[in-house]
This record gives structure tokens, sequence and C-alpha cells, in this order.
């Protein structure tokens, strides 16, 4: 197994450019003066004035209060970050935050006088503010990405290249649907990419890497996976997947619904013939154009020097919390813990514990998961014991006596080395 730490691409800086923040405070700016322009703040000012899609700022059903939305610039928050929006959720709401399967965190409950104070402290701490932009609502990566054993390979480059694409102003914006980009790291789709408008699950081909692509996928309470639009894509196509849906939906808003919630509603009210027709005489055009392939050098991840992993406290873990929670990494000595919340909601105080942890280990080391909880990666082995304990106290984790299969526990590498080490607490 290897022991190099994943670290950031070097095209992974922060998305919030001079230009991006310059407009973004003009946005706080026009917000503070619509809210001081309502006079009487006991009465609520128009939805539809306050409700900026451009700064992530959504009013909450059946309440005077709004909520902030915000989506990691890079492959994830980092603990910093993280400690900064829960110093907000502290400062400014009602110490509640919430995760969502788009894997971005919610800050709720905020009083409207307090929007434009709390907008400003995240922009200044470098945290992106913007909502969605050019109508991709997001694209959820594998928690796991780069440190799973069974991926087909680190999805978190190409997600990367396409928020740094898509995000950028130059971009092109959809009139009629927002898109959701799903990845999967491999055939398991531990993030339910079938399920987004678009759809990439990795896999390879004689030894080259690609995606299979789904289309048209509905996520929700009654979800529907997407038409599989290609076996094989070679990785570095992806970009001309998503242009030729875009360009098709650009160049034929006469034949499309006006109000489609999604692209599989269009896809059924096409028909599925037509539709995957109209993307066949699109796609040789757009790949012709060559300005919408991706190179190979930006699909890769650089490595730096080993961390230390340090010795693990085997007497003292608990064999059930490891179990349900820890899982093993493909660089030795380093694991992974799963953080469940409940509904996704934790509160301020207990994520700023959780930060301030984390912090010491470095930038890449918790993700959130489409099922609104946390995946914290990369931790050394010296730090399951004092994480544990934290973990169980500003969570629902828990490790009651569950009877572990010799199957499961053959399975699992940091579970065999527990019986053969002894566990003092079974």
């Amino acid at each position: 197994m290897s022991n190099r730490i994943i670290q950031k691409n070097n095209h992974s800086t922060s998305a919030i450019t001079p230009q991006r923040e310059q407009f973004l405070r003009k946005k706080i700016a026009h917000l503070k003066k619509t809210i001081n322009g309502n006079g009487d703040l006991n009465t609520k000012p128009d939805q539809s004035y306050l409700h900026h899609n451009s700064l992530g700022l959504y009013g909450q059903k059946g309440s005077d209060d709004f909520t902030i939305r915000l989506k990691p610039t890079e492959a994830g928050f980092s603990p910093a970050q993280l400690k900064n929006i829960a110093q907000t959720a502290s400062n400014y709401g009602q110490d509640a935050l919430y995760l969502t399967s788009r894997q971005e965190v919610e800050i709720p409950l905020l009083p409207v006088e307090h929007t434009p104070d709390a907008l400003e402290y995240l922009l200044s701490q470098r945290i992106d503010i913007s909502g969605s932009t050019h109508n991709v609502f997001n694209i959820v990566n594998p928690e796991d990405a780069g440190t799973s054993l069974q991926e087909k390979f680190d999805t978190t480059p190409h997600v990367l290249a396409l928020n740094r694409i898509l995000n950028h102003s130059s971009n092109s914006s959809l009139r009629h649907i927002g898109l959701r980009i799903g990845f999967a790291g491999d055939y398991r789709d531990n993030t339910l990419a079938r399920y987004n408008d678009i759809g990439f699950i990795a896999t390879t081909r004689e030894g080259e890497r690609g995606f299979r692509v789904f289309i048209g996928g509905v996520p929700g309470p009654k979800p529907t996976p997407g038409h599989l639009l290609s076996g094989f894509l070679e990785e570095t196509e992806i970009l001309y997947v998503i242009e030729t849906i875009k360009r098709i939906l650009t160049e034929n808003e006469e034949i499309i619904p006006e109000k489609a919630p999604n692209l599989r509603y269009i896809i059924d009210h096409l028909g599925r013939e037509k539709a995957f027709k109209l993307f066949s005489s699109y796609y040789p055009d757009i790949k012709q154009e060559k300005k919408h392939y991706l190179s190979p050098k930006e699909l890769r991840l650089s490595f730096s020097t080993p961390r230390k992993p340090g010795n693990i406290n085997f007497p003292l873990l608990s064999r059930q919390w490891v179990y349900r929670y820890v899982r093993d990494q493909k660089q030795s000595g380093l694991f992974s813990v799963e953080l469940p919340l409940s509904d996704g909601n934790i509160s301020a105080s207990g994520l700023i514990r959780l930060a301030e942890f984390l912090t010491p280990l470095g930038d890449d080391n918790i993700r959130i998961s489409v099922h609104r909880n946390f995946f914290l990666r990369n931790i050394p082995g010296a730090q399951l014991l004092p994480l544990q304990g934290l973990l169980k106290d500003i969570s629902n984790q828990n490790d009651e006596k569950e009877d572990i299969s010799p199957i499961t526990l053959n399975g699992h590498n940091i579970l065999e080395r527990l019986r053969k080490t002894g566990c003092a607490r079974i």
C-alpha cells in the first residue's frame, strides 16, 4: 500500500478571484441597502429581492429567517474553513449547522438583519459565498476519493477541473434547468452518481481510465437512475458530454418544456430515442471544437512527503467502534472515520471542537458524504484513540456490543490487527 498523502492539485486554488470578490461585495452592499430600505425589520422584506442565488442566500419556508448555503471551492472544506463557518453560525445564528446531500454546509435560522454581516465575515475568511452559478447546482465527489482501496482511480482532479471551468464567468448559462453532476470512484456508486442529471462512474478498459456515463437521473423521494449514455468515455472527454447537453438545451428552446424540473423530464418529454439522437447529432461537432478537452496532466494528482502514521493504541480502542466507523485507506498507517449525524445536523460548538482537533493533521482530512455525514480522512493511527472519545461526545456514534462476523473481520485490516493484538474493550 502507498504511504503517500494526497495534496491539493496545482489548479485547486481558491475560486475567489479578486474580480469575484468584488462582485460578491457589491451583492452584499445591495443586500444591505435592500434591508435598510425596508425600514421596519419586524416586517419581512420582499422575498424575491432577498432570495440571492448569487450569494447562496435563501429564505426559509414558514419563517422570516434565512439560510446561507455554502459549497466547497475545492474538493472539500478545510478544518479552518469549517471552524469559521461554525463561528458564523454561533455569532449570527442559533448554533446550528446542516449538511446537505449536495455536500454543502448550510447555516440556518439567520435573522434577516444579520445576513450581510455573516456573509461579509465568511468572505473575509476566503470562503466562497456564491450560490448556484451558471445553473450548475453542484458537482458531487466521493467522500473517500483518493483513499479508497476499491476505487478505480481518484476522481478529485476531474471535479476540480469541472468546477474551475463551469463556474467561470465566461461559461454560458442555462435558461431552463440547473444541472446536478455526480462522480463515483467505482461500481459501488457510493455517491449515487447515476441519480444525477449527469453521472460519471470510474472504470478502466485495457488499462485506460474512463467513465461509464449516465444521463437523466433523478434524486429525491422517488429516485430514478439515469439512462446509460456510454459504457466507456475517455476521462479527458467528460466536458464534451456536459457541453453537448448544455448546447442542446440552449439551441432547442422551442421543444424544451419551459418549467422542466430536471433533465429526465426533458428526456421523457422528447422521448428517449429522440433525445439520444439529438445528443448524437451534436456530440461530434462539439468534440471537433477541441476547446472542451481536458489535458491528462490536469487529471493527475501530486503527492507530498509521507506523514508519520504513529502507533495505534490497540488495547484501548473499542472493537465495535472500529467495526462501525473506521476504514482502512490505501495509504499505509492512515485511516478514515465516518461521523454519522442525525439528519445532517451538528451544533456549531461541536464542529468547532472537531475542526480544532483536525487542524494540526492537515487540510485534506474532512469531506461531506451524500448521506449528510462527515467523513474524516488521512487520520494517523496514533490519533484514533483520542478521536474516538471526541466523536462519541459530539455525535451519534456508539460502541454497543455487536457480533462481528469472521467474514467482516477478515476483510477489515485494522480489525485483523485488533484481533491479533488483543483489545481490552469488546
